[in-house]
């Protein structure tokens, strides 16, 4: 019945060529495994997809191994509630970046990762797509570094980072530092103070990360007394920045009763 009724919204969205297209290109081993992924999220993410992009990704992914869509796949399509935003991957980024993390990254994290992100994260410019486009020049980086990464960390953490953090700097730490670091900075750190710092010169945030702060969180109740401080620091930079904003605020006011 779920084969059935995939079947019969994707002959809802898609025009008879590509349809042609999908039946003639896709084994039919692998196309039942596909639709055995909810009608309504394989229709809104073969909706959402751009001409010549059905063709030119959907198809090759749905020719993948077996496992992959069986493991992958249908449970990203099955716990993803945004499937627009694969879509909106597909649409924009290289085919060689969707498959590595399709065959690397578990779907439950690919999923968490892209509901926690905003949608215009994945616009043509968004910081998300923006990301996956840079990782189209770094094969290396995504397997050693982003690939683990996503794995080991929380994924509304990763996304944050994502968002407050532009991806040129993101991926110049990544790819100075080793990526267990990384991912204790995240689990054990105020993630606003880690945006701060990362934010910051390149030197500064590879230092933290190398050594220092990473290293001090190695034990779990080291890791405790960390957090801990990290959330106070954070919240006193936090009313620091209020108050330079208000005296800045105040001054221009002055000004303008000039």
């Amino acid at each position: 019945r779920n084969l059935l009724e995939s079947l019969v919204a994707l002959l809802g969205v898609l025009d008879s060529a590509s349809m042609v297209t999908v039946l003639s290109s896709v084994p039919e081993d692998r196309l039942a495994i596909v639709l055995s992924a909810p009608a309504g999220h394989l229709a809104a993410l073969v909706s959402s997809m751009q001409p010549g992009r059905i063709e030119n990704v959907l198809i090759p992914i749905m020719q993948e191994p077996r496992e992959l869509l069986r493991d992958t796949l249908v449970p990203l399509l099955e716990a993803c509630e945004h499937a627009e935003r694969i879509a909106a991957t597909a649409n924009h980024c290289e085919l060689e970046v969707l498959l590595r993390l399709l065959r690397h990254v578990s779907a439950s994290k690919l999923a968490g990762l892209v509901d926690s992100l905003d949608g215009e994260d994945f616009e043509p410019g968004g910081v998300a797509i923006l990301l996956l486009k840079k990782l189209g020049d770094e094969r290396g980086l995504t397997r050693d570094k982003v690939v683990p990464l996503l794995n080991m960390c929380d994924p509304s953490t990763v996304a944050l980072l994502v968002q407050k953090v532009s991806a040129p700097q993101l991926l110049g730490i990544l790819r100075r530092v080793e990526v267990e670091g990384v991912a204790r900075l995240l689990a054990h750190t105020n993630i606003d103070l880690v945006v701060r710092i990362f934010n910051g010169p390149l030197e500064a945030a590879v230092g933290v990360v190398a050594g220092g702060l990473a290293e001090a969180i190695r034990h779990p109740l080291a890791a405790r007394g960390v957090k801990q401080l990290t959330n106070a620091l954070n919240d006193g930079f936090t009313v620091a920045d209020k108050a330079v904003a208000e005296m800045q605020e105040a001054v221009r006011r002055a000004t303008e009763a000039r």
